[in-house]
């Protein structure tokens, strides 16, 4: 689990959720029955927290390539995982399909090869494709379309144009008006462990957030009048959970409110360990959002660039829509290689085009309450992709 929650509201539409910008300082909670969502937050910091000692991120993505896909492991979410393939017992020779896998069986309930189906789909007998024939996906502006011969793949039928409000829409495969989706009724509980708004803290103050295994990043303060000058400053802090209960026990969901773990919050200690200074990157206050990996850094801003560890360099990998000067907040989804962002303007979502480095309007969200949004992050759902 990993990103952060605003204080002030809360939305979750279709996986993605965002939130309105409170007062600066880091916070930490957790989210229950919020389905498919996650939470980014500009100032502040929430980090829904599993049964584990680190209290940021699972962190169970592999490194990054220059491709800009910050990992090819898995979510960084606990959502529950993927379905575990069942043995082939009774199944005879050839391949079926369980869940998220296609199981090649050997006739004798052994299983020859596993391969997860996300995000293509399994089919009896033949195992992984890319897609079935009728189905259309979209991909930044580009509706897509099934193309069955020679064999399953997907095909470019139409561009929609974000300068008109363009949007594709999945089930009727063309492009429409962007709509507003969802509503403002919350769809989970959230619960907040703690918080940590000043230097009696251990917090320096900052902006823009994101961890990754018990570590929090934070954009710093800068010269506090619209960005920083190069070398971008970042600073880390450790989050430590201890049994402050006495119990024996670190329970990072136990609240007094949460029904499936009652009981005391146990303690959060904030800890300053490091200042980043990333070349070549400029930090815009609260309009640079971070995705961190274990060993590469995503910064937002003015363009999505990435910074591996210890190099003297970033790569620009895209820049902002015409529509959006800032790639204000920035969400990754690792099943689809696919990058979100969103600005604080307005309240709409774009989604990335890879292979054409263009964007599309995913969707367009409700008037919540606070002045913007401030925030973005992706769950896809560990069965359907």
């Amino acid at each position: 689990m990993r990103r952060s929650a605003a204080l002030h509201s809360a939305l979750l539409l279709a996986g993605l959720m965002g939130a309105c910008r409170g007062e600066s300082g880091v916070a930490i909670g957790s989210a229950s029955d919020a389905g498919s969502t996650g939470a980014n937050g500009d100032d502040s910091t929430s980090a829904p927290l599993s049964d584990s000692t680190t209290a940021a991120s699972s962190a169970e993505e592999g490194p990054a390539g220059s491709s800009g896909n910050p990992g090819d492991g898995g979510s960084k979410f606990d959502v529950g995982g993927v379905s575990e393939p069942k043995k082939c017992e009774s199944k005879p020779a050839g391949t079926t399909c369980h869940g998220t896998f296609a199981l090649e069986c050997d006739g004798q309930g052994g299983v020859v090869k596993e391969t997860q189906r996300l995000p293509g789909v399994c089919i009896d007998g033949t195992g992984c494709v890319t897609c079935l024939d009728g189905q259309f996906t979209c991909s930044g502006p580009r509706v897509l379309s099934c193309e069955v011969a020679p064999e399953p793949h997907w095909v470019e039928v139409e561009t929609c144009d974000i300068a008109i409000n363009e949007t594709c829409d999945l089930s009727s495969g063309t492009c429409v008006a962007a709509q507003v989706l969802g509503s403002t009724e919350s769809t989970g509980t959230y619960y907040q462990y703690s918080a940590f708004a000043n230097s009696l803290d251990g917090f320096l103050g900052g902006y823009d957030v994101d961890s990754n295994g018990d570590l929090i990043y934070v954009t710093s303060f800068g010269d506090g009048l619209g960005s920083s000058t190069p070398p971008g400053k970042i600073d880390v802090y450790r989050i430590e959970v201890s049994d402050s209960d006495g119990d024996g026990v670190v329970k990072l969901n136990q609240h007094p409110d949460n029904p499936d773990e009652t009981g005391p919050v146990e303690e959060r200690t904030l800890t300053f360990v490091e200042t980043l200074s990333i070349p070549d990157v400029v930090i815009f206050n609260h309009v640079c959002e971070l995705y961190v990996t274990d060993d590469q850094i995503f910064v937002g801003g003015a363009g999505l660039r990435q910074h591996s560890f210890g190099d003297d360099f970033s790569t620009v990998l895209t820049m902002p829509p015409p529509t959006m000067y800032f790639l204000s907040h920035i969400g990754f989804d690792p099943v689809g290689d696919v990058w979100y962002a969103s600005s604080e303007e307005r309240r709409r979502v774009y989604q990335h085009d890879k292979e054409t480095n263009t964007w599309g309007i995913a969707f367009d969200f409700p008037d919540l309450s606070g002045d913007h949004m401030d925030g973005l992050e992706v769950v896809p759902d560990p069965n359907t992709g």
